[in-house]
């Protein structure tokens, strides 16, 4: 029994590698987004086409789910050319990337339209709000798909440092404070981009 669960997340990780590496690749060869649910979208029908789930699929869903409800949020053109073209990660994880680091500057507003501004400025701070718990759970399912259980946490340090601090200080700092250190969550990122080494090194 303990052999074929490590072999389905041996399984599972060496097609989330692969998804990792390739989806990027996939989605530069479509059309140019207009909007950041468009590009979401069509990320989402890849994954449907290939008939993937884990750690990516999760956070699409989650992310077209808060876009969505905050339909008048708008990101800014060259940040969506960023994120959805990108080669380095899925465009989930490169949103959820620019989310973090660069927070409410990759937002566009309507300033000439009150009502529209206000709306929109809601939605956004809705979504940073849900920012932090969508970065940890993200990364906690990375972990599951290791057989070790502090693989990860051994191979990217400063998850492991945003990880306690979670724990032990979430409720005397707000979440969002917790991940002020944007060089950390920057390394954090770097790191992910061998995360297939990192998934094959912990099952190995």
């Amino acid at each position: 029994m303990s052999k074929n669960k490590n072999y389905n997340k041996n399984y599972m990780a060496a097609l989330y590698a692969l998804l990792f590496l390739c989806l990027p690749l996939t989605l530069r060869a479509e059309k140019q987004y207009q909007s950041i649910l468009q590009c979401l979208g069509m990320e989402e029908m890849i994954l449907h086409r290939k008939k993937l789930r884990g750690p990516i699929y999760d956070l699409n869903q989650k992310l077209i789910s808060e876009v969505s409800s905050g339909n008048l949020m708008k990101v800014k053109d060259e940040i969506i050319k960023e994120i959805c073209l990108g080669k380095d990660f899925s465009p989930s994880v490169n949103f959820l990337r620019n989310l973090l680091i660069k927070g409410k500057s990759i937002y566009e507003f309507d300033r000439e339209n009150e009502k529209v501004f206000r709306l929109q400025k809601a939605a956004t701070e809705t979504l940073q709000q849900k920012v932090p718990n969508l970065f940890f759970t993200y990364l906690i399912s990375l972990q599951s798909l290791t057989n070790k259980a502090d693989c990860l946490y051994k191979a990217i340090p400063e998850f492991n440092y945003f990880i306690q601090r979670f724990r032990y200080l979430q409720e005397e700092i707000h979440p969002q404070k917790l991940l002020s250190e944007k060089d950390k969550i920057a390394a954090i990122f770097e790191r992910l981009k061998k995360i297939e080494k990192v998934i094959g090194k912990c099952n190995s």
